[in-house]
């Protein structure tokens, strides 16, 4: 009879991914990817329909991420304040994608139903950037979940999974194009609308309790305590817990920002713009020495080949920044591949094989690496903030890429891979510094 009452918690070791509830994220982060295929490849079509000029798509592109910019980490910043008082992040997720739904069919709408005549083409414009910043209104608050389901020393390894998904679909836009535009834009708007509320409703449903007030503890052990025992789990992170006021409830605690949190935030955000634009010249860099040696016809298919093989890589990388900690795999990736890309545009035959097969894995050891990241610079009720301010830096690096640079394709394969190496090394340098500030998980 003298047994503790907290006997029935389990353990931190026994589980530390909840694979289910991963899988559930994966699937939007799989819908969010296929919405976004489906924009970029009717977008110009249905501008040009409309009577706008060929450009403006790529205008529009670059205005969109400037602007989600600043909409991630806000909306990220919000959620946290969501689920601080109200128990959950999920009101924002579900405004997010139900606005998002409804606008991503509203697009094709005008254009097949409406004319265009200056009413319609404006009403257009406004549903298209809409459209964009609803998309960025949820997420930031989903990828911050990941942090609930897994254990920070798992969290590659879980984010490999939608590493992977969202890498798969991406990679098969050439194939799923030709079906796609044979379909038409209303089916396939519809199923891209279909498809993203589909996976946030499978998510709602598997999403487990949340308890505010619990995150020092570790949301992976609040999810499977039983509910005889969570009473007893709430009263001690209450007494171990000096934010709360004396006689105030978990839902009233006061979480600020510290000052002391602006210093990870800034390399979340240049971290995130840096690996952007790195990202943004490795692959042109590849095409353009494949494009050299074996001309412009094989080179789509190679290009197919190595999508795939970046989005499978995602889950040895995974494993392998799980055993040496994800910031020493994210610096390893980023050593490698920066003389990699270096001597890619110098070498022939099999050696430009090898080194693109090794290139292609230390890219992935950074891509997979860049949520657990964010979740480790910044305390677990900020979760949605960091998340935010990373891909605040991914659609800034987006945004400010297509200004600076609009005639990639003139550049030749060496200036881009000398400076998709210096995009790369700035990232490293942030990643290094960071190691260096206060942290919740040092990995």
């Amino acid at each position: 009879m003298s047994r503790n009452l907290t006997d029935s918690i389990p353990p931190h070791s026994q589980v530390k991914v909840l694979w289910l509830q991963v899988l559930g994220l994966a699937g939007i982060q799989g819908a969010i990817t296929l919405c976004w295929v489906i924009y970029k490849l009717y977008l110009p079509k249905l501008l040009v329909q409309f009577g706008f000029p060929v450009g403006l798509g790529l205008t529009l592109l670059i205005i969109e991420n400037l602007l989600a910019a600043v909409m991630e980490p806000l909306m990220g910043g919000l959620s946290d304040k969501t689920r601080h008082w109200m128990g959950t992040r999920f009101p924002f997720i579900s405004v997010g994608v139900v606005l998002s739904s409804a606008l991503f069919i509203l697009i094709p709408a005008i254009v097949i139903f409406g004319k265009p005549t200056v009413v319609f083409r404006t009403i257009l414009l406004i549903v298209i950037i809409c459209w964009a910043l609803a998309m960025a209104v949820f997420r930031s608050p989903v990828m911050s979940l990941l942090g609930r389901y897994s254990t920070p020393t798992t969290l590659p390894l879980a984010a490999s999974l939608l590493t992977l998904t969202g890498g798969l679909i991406g990679s098969l836009q050439p194939l799923t194009s030709k079906i796609f535009l044979g379909w038409g834009p209303a089916i396939t708007f519809a199923i891209g609308s279909f498809v993203l509320l589909l996976a946030t409703t499978i998510l709602r449903f598997i999403n487990p309790p949340e308890i505010v007030g619990d995150e020092r503890m570790g949301d992976i052990e609040e999810n499977l305590i039983p509910q005889s025992g969570r009473s007893i789990w709430r009263v001690k992170s209450w007494l171990n817990n000096k934010s709360y006021p004396p006689n105030a409830s978990p839902l009233q605690r006061i979480v600020p920002t510290p000052h002391s949190l602006l210093p990870n935030l800034g390399l979340l955000f240049l971290t995130g713009a840096m690996v952007t634009w790195g990202a943004s010249f490795f692959m042109p860099t590849i095409q353009k020495c494949l494009t050299n040696q074996l001309g412009a016809a094989k080179v789509p298919s190679v290009m197919f080949i190595i999508g795939i093989s970046l989005a499978c890589a995602a889950l040895p990388g995974g494993a392998i920044a799980t055993k040496l900690g994800n910031s020493k795999a994210m610096l390893f990736g980023i050593g490698v591949i920066i003389p990699l890309i270096l001597m890619i545009s110098s070498t022939k035959g099999v050696t430009t094989t090898i080194i693109i097969v090794i290139a292609i894995a230390s890219f992935s050891l950074i891509m997979n690496g860049a949520i657990p990241f964010a979740l480790s610079m910044i305390p677990p009720e900020r979760a949605g903030l960091g998340i935010g301010m990373y891909f605040g830096g991914v659609t800034a690096g987006a945004g400010l890429f297509g200004l600076v640079f609009p005639h990639l394709n003139s550049l030749t394969p060496i200036t881009t891979a000398i400076l998709s190496a210096i995009a790369f090394l700035v990232a490293g340098c942030a990643i290094a510094l960071s190691q260096k500030l206060p942290s919740t998980t040092n990995n």
